[in-house]
């Protein structure tokens, strides 16, 4: 019986399908194993809300055979005038990815974003990002090592309308390609976009949903 399914989907398959896209392994990833806590990542424009200084640190790894897989990121944000309609910031951070013992892809960043307020309720800010990417590779023989740095950035635009605010980024702008051992990678351009909503539960307590 399962033998004539089978033979029935590939008879199917023939004739029915669906377009499907993948990554190539010489692309550098786009997903970030932290951006769930820190929006300098998705996009340069990204300016908090109410904050004169904001420090991110956060550090996750993985448990058993894959405890060597981990992703620290570190960020300093200063914001300029944040009581005030326009504002700016400046913006330092740090992040690396280790994918195993003998694989680190290290980045650093200078960020600057500018926040200005179109109508009283509606706020554009657009951000700048530049900075360095390496890959490197580090093994117990020494032919087996190779590191390369390439210059890389991202741009950003970000709307603000009361408690909702919806951005777009272009990341990776340069389309960089190392060749740190022997296999060229390439940091191809990418787009995020996203939106963000925030409910007052309380003058205490605020609940940020978003996608």
């Amino acid at each position: 019986m399962n033998l004539i399914r089978i033979t029935c989907i590939g008879l199917l398959s023939l004739f029915f399908y669906l377009p499907v896209s993948g990554q190539s392994t010489a692309v550098y990833p786009d997903l970030f194993g932290a951006y769930f806590n820190n929006m300098a990542l998705v996009s340069p424009a990204y300016i908090p809300k109410e904050v004169k200084m904001n420090l991110n640190l956060s550090y996750k790894t993985r448990t058993g055979a894959l405890n060597k897989i981990s992703t620290f990121n570190f960020a300093f944000t200063r914001v300029f005038n944040y009581t005030k309609p326009n504002s700016h910031l400046l913006r330092l951070y740090f992040y690396n990815e280790k994918d195993g013992p003998y694989i680190h892809k290290p980045r650093a960043y200078v960020n600057y974003a500018y926040k200005i307020a179109l109508t009283e309720n509606l706020f554009v800010s657009t951000g700048i990002a530049l900075g360095i990417a390496q890959t490197a590779f580090t093994a117990p023989s020494s032919t087996a090592n190779g590191n390369s740095l390439s210059p890389d950035g991202s741009l950003g635009i970000t709307f603000m309308y009361k408690k909702l605010d919806v951005g777009f980024a272009a990341c990776q702008m340069f389309n960089s390609v190392v060749n740190p051992v022997v296999a060229p990678i390439t940091y191809k351009r990418y787009f995020n976009t996203y939106v963000n909503y925030t409910f007052k539960l309380s003058p205490f307590l605020n609940l940020k949903s978003g996608f």
